[in-house]
């Protein structure tokens, strides 16, 4: 008899954690935004995007880091490209319009360079992608903008509400 209950405890033991792996898989709506940059530029690896450092934000975004609860920004080291992959976590959702107003003021700036400049960039802009995850809000401008909605998918990635 304490056989059979010790195999029963041991079968649940295990159930129990084989089913709290598998419910913690794929479930995990908080990266941060190092995370999904990191992800996002090896995709994306053939531009050479260097990371912003903190006093540069506010010149290309035009937002405070101290309104911002985290971020990561990358953008393409030459100087004729608009590949930009950012990812701005916000504090609370009223924080959420300054952000997008940033990312609307990036855009609009680097449209009005390429647009007589470079057409093929000023495109690239006009296709860019804005999507939430979870406390986040991630800026796509690449041309390889497909595989990084399926990565972005995975991670539970939603449209702008």
């Amino acid at each position: 008899m304490r056989r059979i209950y010790a195999t029963a405890v041991a079968f649940l033991l295990v159930f129990c954690i084989i089913f709290s792996l598998c419910a913690c898989s794929g479930t995990n709506t908080e990266y941060s935004p190092d995370y999904i940059t990191s992800k996002l530029c090896e995709i994306d690896k053939e531009v050479s995007y260097i990371k912003l450092v903190p006093e540069q934000i506010p010149s290309f975004f035009n937002i405070s880091v101290s309104d911002l609860k985290n971020y990561s920004v990358f953008i393409a080291d030459n100087e004729n490209s608009s590949n930009t992959i950012a990812v701005f976590e916000i504090n609370s959702k009223d924080d959420k319009t300054k952000v997008l107003e940033a990312i609307n003021t990036y855009i609009n700036g680097l449209s009005k360079t390429f647009e007589l400049s470079n057409i093929n960039e000023f495109k690239k802009l006009s296709s860019r992608v804005v999507l939430e995850l979870g406390d986040c809000i991630v800026l796509v401008v690449s041309d390889n903008v497909p595989p990084m909605l399926d990565e972005l998918d995975d991670m539970g990635a939603k449209a702008l509400k």
